[in-house]
């Protein structure tokens, strides 16, 4: 088991630390949507067009790890969404953030895919659900852990925003 976990540690270090910024970037539009004073309806749908874009993700986003290997799509999602994080920093438009996070949801089912698909690789039979489950345990606490980012900065401001992209840039090193 010990060799399956450091065979894995720069996937399970860029997958905390993707986790880390959506952890973050989920309370910080939530916050910046109330502190805009938009109504609860469009808030409800922004936030909404996060899973709308995973499950279009969930669907077909295996086409592209299946076109050019899982390195490069997760180096690929994980750019794409970081630049769509900075993006929300620009200007505060309720129905483009529905938008932009529909691109967040399927750039991060296809995130899920490329690190699942290659821990399940890694694993054995015999060990794949301790595997799974520190990859669950790496997943939630880094999100939980991200909200707490919260503080940095001024959710009105671009601080945080950067932030969030930084961390998505950065998570692609150990696994690259």
């Amino acid at each position: 088991m010990r060799t399956t976990v450091i065979s894995i540690w720069s996937l399970l270090t860029g997958v905390g630390l993707l986790m880390l910024g959506n952890g973050l970037l989920g309370t910080l539009i939530g916050v910046r949507l109330v502190l805009g004073q938009a109504s609860e309806f469009a808030i409800g749908l922004v936030m909404a067009g996060y899973f709308v874009g995973l499950a279009l993700g969930a669907l077909s986003a295996q086409r592209v790890i299946a076109a050019v290997g899982h390195i490069r799509a997760f180096s690929a999602f994980a750019s794409v969404y970081s630049a769509v994080c900075l993006l929300h920093a620009f200007w505060f438009d309720p129905p483009a953030w529905g938008a932009l996070r529909i691109v967040q949801g399927f750039c991060m089912a296809g995130l899920f895919m490329c690190v699942e698909s290659w821990l399940n690789a890694h694993a054995s039979n015999e060990n794949r659900g301790q595997v799974m489950s520190i990859y669950m345990i790496v997943v939630y606490f880094a999100q939980g852990v991200g909200q707490y980012l919260l503080t940095r900065g001024d959710p009105t401001g671009f601080v945080l925003f950067a932030l969030v992209s930084a961390i998505a840039s950065i998570a692609v090193v150990p696994v690259a």
